[in-house]
């Protein structure tokens, strides 16, 4: 959970990989998480880290722009997986807006992939 650097800190000498949900406001209908993403990636970088980030049909460029932008600065070589919401697969325009968020990504970051999220697919919490 990105928005959890302080929990990161206790635990980052015992693992090898950090998998990090970065909570894009416009995506989860919640706050800003900003100052708590770059947090914890300043503390996973240290790490073998890939970023995701859930894309819903709400999901605002700018929010893609903002999270773009952080792992620019922070973690350049990043990998960053766009995730198309399970829920809103196949309606939306979901997937055209992977596709534009992608592109957007791929200005500033090497390492840009859309991939479903299996464990949705597979009922796996």
């Amino acid at each position: 959970n990105g928005t959890l650097p302080e929990g990161l800190a206790k635990v980052i000498g015992a693992v090898d990989v950090v998998a990090m949900g970065l909570k894009l406001p416009s995506s989860t209908q919640q706050r800003a998480f900003w100052e708590e993403h770059e947090a914890f990636i300043r503390i996973a970088k240290e790490k073998d880290l890939f970023i995701k980030a859930v894309i819903s049909s709400a999901t605002a460029a700018e929010d893609i722009e903002r999270a773009r932008d952080i792992v620019a600065r922070e973690a350049p070589d990043t990998l960053f997986i766009l995730q198309p919401n399970t829920f809103d697969l196949g309606k939306n325009g979901v997937m055209h807006k992977c596709t534009l968020f992608e592109q957007i990504c791929s200005q500033k970051l090497p390492q840009v992939r859309v991939l479903p999220q299996m464990h949705k697919m597979l009922k796996i919490r």
